[in-house]
């Protein structure tokens, strides 16, 4: 039971830094123009994609 917890919760950092990174990289792309917006949005499809992982993940994990 504890296993599980502790991957819940590493699972949860994890993400939480992933998301960090993602808007801390949004902020670069507006200031320098990094990529366009296709560009970006395929970024953000990729990180809904994630997030349904995750959650499947977590869910997985409940039992």
């Amino acid at each position: 039971m504890r296993e599980k917890n502790d991957l819940k919760e590493k699972l949860a950092e994890d993400h939480s830094a992933f998301l960090k990174r993602v808007f801390i990289n949004k902020e670069r792309r507006d200031e320098h123009k990094i990529m366009n917006d296709d560009q970006f949005n395929c970024v953000i499809e990729s990180i809904k994609k994630y997030n349904e992982q995750a959650k499947e993940l977590k869910n997985s994990v409940k039992d």
